[in-house]
């Protein structure tokens, strides 16, 4: 954790070792330097490493970079990585990463068709047939049934247990302080955290992933009947507008959510193995955080994301 995040918003004057100063808003710490913002919109940020000395003007302080509770920000990070350190560096060592590569070589492929596939054919009408094509071209069961096999990896392991127990602890604690950086290779930074956020409002569980894991599998069967009936009579009744303007897009951003968030969680699940070989991670919020908070933040996250996937995928409307 960055000893610097009572600091955090405050302006700096840096003076380095060859003899010249910088100064701007100081962000936070990471192992390369401390990182500073010269504008108050964050656009203009700039690390600086092999520095002497700090000056401090806390009266020019950048409020929204500020944490009025640093302390107590600082003793849950490290309460909360005490508490699950042993656990999740147990679960980690037995998960199966030669299932979670084929994960990775398998969601680059369909991840490939489904966007070909955007591109082929798009539908105008909402009928059960329509449905069902957009249904499967988006391939919404392969990726359910990718997501399956990784999950259970993670089942068998023991680490969703773990997340189901601390995943509130992770949710209310800063995100952009718990979400490790290199994360953005996958989401926006935007997308990162208020995928965190909305976790607080709908806590994520074993039990409720499973069930929404179950429907969205179910869903083929139930469109395959419905396109099967469509040949012999047709529904009297209006199907509901939807949000998106196609069946093919339905389908589309469902799936690759589910394939987001996957490979968020499996990408971290392979940074825990090394976890023991450094004591911080870090973060979007340019600090560093205890490993093990970072990593299930970032498993947590991915499954945030993916639970919202399969829920569109296996909702009835």
């Amino acid at each position: 954790m960055s000893k610097h995040l009572n600091q955090r918003g405050a302006w700096v004057t840096i003076h380095r070792k060859s003899g010249t100063s910088v100064e701007g808003w100081l962000i936070g710490e990471i192992p390369q330097g401390l990182v500073i913002t010269l504008d108050e919109d964050l656009s203009d940020i700039r690390l600086v490493s092999e520095y002497y000395s700090i000056g401090y003007n806390y009266d020019k302080k950048l409020s929204k970079l500020s944490f009025e509770n640093s302390e107590h920000v600082y003793d849950e990070l490290h309460t909360t990585n005490d508490a699950i350190s042993y656990s999740m560096r147990r679960a980690i060592s037995k998960i199966k990463f030669d299932r979670l590569h084929q994960f990775g070589h398998h969601s680059a492929l369909l991840k490939r068709h489904i966007h070909d596939a955007k591109y082929e054919r798009m539908y105008d009408d909402v009928s059960p047939r329509a449905e069902l094509m957009g249904f499967l071209i988006a391939q919404a069961d392969r990726v359910t049934a990718l997501h399956r096999e990784v999950y259970e990896t993670f089942e068998d392991s023991g680490l969703t247990e773990i997340l189901s127990e601390y995943g509130s602890k992770l949710t209310h604690l800063p995100a952009e302080l718990t979400i490790p950086a290199y994360d953005l290779e996958f989401s926006s930074r935007e997308d990162l955290i208020s995928t965190l956020k909305l976790a607080r409002d709908q806590s994520w569980s074993e039990s409720k992933h499973r069930a929404s894991l179950d429907a969205a599998e179910e869903m083929r069967t139930r469109l395959i009947v419905e396109a099967t009936k469509e040949c012999n009579q047709k529904s009297e009744e209006k199907l509901e507008k939807r949000d998106d303007s196609t069946p093919f897009s339905r389908w589309f951003g469902p799936s690759l959510r589910v394939l987001a968030g996957t490979g968020l969680a499996t990408a971290n699940a392979a940074v825990g193995v090394t976890a023991g070989l450094t004591a911080a991670i870090a973060t979007i919020g340019a600090t560093t955080v205890p490993t093990y908070v970072g990593v299930a933040t970032s498993i947590y996250t991915g499954l945030i994301q993916v639970a919202d996937g399969l829920e569109k995928i296996g909702r009835r409307k």
